[in-house]
């Protein structure tokens, strides 16, 4: 079993930015964190993420986005 946990929010001094922190970790092991601004990464991660776990390959969609 493992979790991830995805916070977003705005950045309003950097125009239409925004920050999103991804955590995740699976039972019995150490959380990780990584904050990023680019979209395209928080789908790689979530991407990368899903096929640590045996969900889906690391080039399949993620719903129809990507």
């Amino acid at each position: 079993m493992a979790t991830m946990v995805i916070r977003v929010w705005d950045e309003p001094a950097q125009g239409d930015a925004f920050r999103a922190r991804l955590t995740y970790g699976a039972v019995g092991a150490m959380e990780e964190s990584i904050v990023t601004a680019d979209a395209e990464e928080v789908l790689e991660l979530v991407r990368a993420w899903l096929a640590a776990c045996g969900g889906m390959q690391a080039g399949d969609e993620l719903g129809g986005v990507g």
